[in-house]
């Protein structure tokens, strides 16, 4: 019974990594609703279209920890998904600010910017370091900032 849990579970991953869901079944791993939840108080979200998720890694990108997959035919949910070992070695605030980063391509469909003081910058060390340091004023504004990076949609394709 454990090996037909454990495969079930290996399955869903690979399916949230490669493919995403269908728009009537939502996945969020159970592990990740505390940070999510904080996540989308932030961006003052109450629901997220998305679906969030733990992966092994990347098999093209050995430097990211975490990612966002959209699909442009508008069939499948786009799909947030986070290095499992890296969220266990990262604190809490750390782990919300990711998922602000990712979901912020997700469900708002921002591009990365060349601030590192932002939000949306590619590398996550440093604005990490001042969402964990900053007030809720700082914060606040982080996230009104998120706003103005340019649309990773400008192109089209996938």
């Amino acid at each position: 019974m454990h090996n037909i849990l454990l495969s079930g579970f290996v399955a869903m991953q690979l399916l949230l990594q490669c493919c995403g869901s269908d728009r009537d079944n939502q996945y969020i791993d159970r592990e990740m609703v505390p940070e999510l939840t904080e996540a989308k108080a932030w961006m003052g979200l109450s629901e997220i279209e998305s679906d969030v998720g733990f992966v092994e890694g990347y098999k093209n990108n050995n430097t990211a920890v975490a990612a966002c997959r959209v699909f442009h035919n508008d069939t499948r949910r786009p799909v947030v998904t986070v290095i499992r070992s890296w969220w266990h070695r990262v604190d809490r605030d750390t782990r919300v600010y990711i998922l602000i980063h990712e979901l912020g391509h997700c469900e708002w469909k921002l591009g990365h910017t060349d601030n590192e003081r932002d939000i949306m910058y590619p590398y996550y060390n440093y604005p990490a370091y001042l969402w964990k340091y900053a007030d809720s004023t700082k914060r606040t504004y982080m996230i009104f900032e998120m706003h103005k990076a340019p649309s990773i949609f400008s192109q089209e394709g996938e």
